[in-house]
């Protein structure tokens, strides 16, 4: 039993080190940090105006019977918001050892003793972090522009929604980090990654307007679920029982994800190995 404890104390020290690092690197560069808060604003600009001319303003009777909630507008600032969730599995988990390696420091952190899964974990968490500032910054700045139905109960469910989405999103994360490791050409595979993305959840229009062979995608990608419940929350003012199936649909993705991602990576990275192919460019 104390040795189950010391190998927990042990990751767990290695984990808070990646983290430790991580967030010294971020806490750098404090403009990047306002850049980041900001910059999504500005993205989601011209659809604003789209939906504005299409629509003919802020609330839509068809749009209401697509979504339930009318407020194209609030739809398409929530799901902006919570992109970031992606990002940081695609950019920041996804291209975590790719990242070491243009640092210089990947060889170094590959022969020490430390488990490599707990690299991947520690750059996840402190990505988890970034997160959670960034949109609990974006959802005070927002909630106090517009009327969203924010009560504790739906505060409370809806970063509870972000935490499980992020947590099932880094299984994903996991997935590709195994893949960047395989094919090496990270920024690449980022862009087409995120661009796909885009495409197949439900980021700037519900799923319901997607043929049915990317229907299918977009159903097993945890931000689709997260998404629906916080819209729901703040814009329907929906009870928890409806929204009950969304949050084991998150935790069913996630568990998948993250028993694929570990598989993927300890297989991958074990062919590397024995190929001498890791540190390659």
């Amino acid at each position: 039993m104390m040795r189950m404890f010391d190998e927990i104390r042990y990751h767990i020290r290695i984990i808070f080190m990646v983290i430790k690092i991580r967030i010294t690197i971020i806490m750098k560069y404090k403009a990047d940090m306002v850049y980041w808060i900001i910059a999504p604003f500005f993205w989601i600009v011209p659809f604003l105006f789209a939906g504005k001319a299409l629509a003919g303003g802020q609330f839509s009777n068809e749009f209401k019977e697509v979504t339930g909630s009318g407020d194209y507008l609030g739809f398409l600032l929530i799901g902006n918001m919570l992109y970031s969730t992606i990002d940081a599995a695609i950019w920041g988990t996804g291209n975590a050892l790719r990242r070491e390696q243009q640092m210089g420091t990947l060889e170094y952190f590959w022969i020490s003793p430390a488990p490599r899964v707990d690299l991947l974990i520690g750059s996840a968490l402190s990505e988890g972090l970034w997160v959670f500032v960034n949109v609990l910054a974006q959802f005070i700045i927002l909630s106090s522009f517009f009327q969203w139905i924010i009560t504790p109960f739906t505060s409370f469910f809806s970063f509870l929604a972000v935490i499980l989405m992020f947590f099932a999103m880094l299984g994903f994360g996991m997935i590709f980090a195994s893949i960047v490791i395989l094919f090496k050409e990270g920024d690449v595979l980022t862009e087409l990654v995120d661009s796909i993305m885009t495409i197949v959840t439900p980021l700037r229009y519900p799923i319901s307007a997607l043929p049915r062979f990317l229907l299918w995608v977009a159903v097993v990608i945890p931000f689709t679920w997260g998404a629906a419940i916080i819209r729901s929350l703040l814009l329907t003012n929906t009870s928890l029982q409806n929204v009950s199936s969304y949050f084991l649909a998150i935790f069913a993705i996630g568990t998948v994800l993250w028993a694929i991602g570990l598989y993927m990576f300890r297989k991958i990275e074990q062919r590397s190995r024995r190929l001498g192919t890791l540190g390659a460019f």
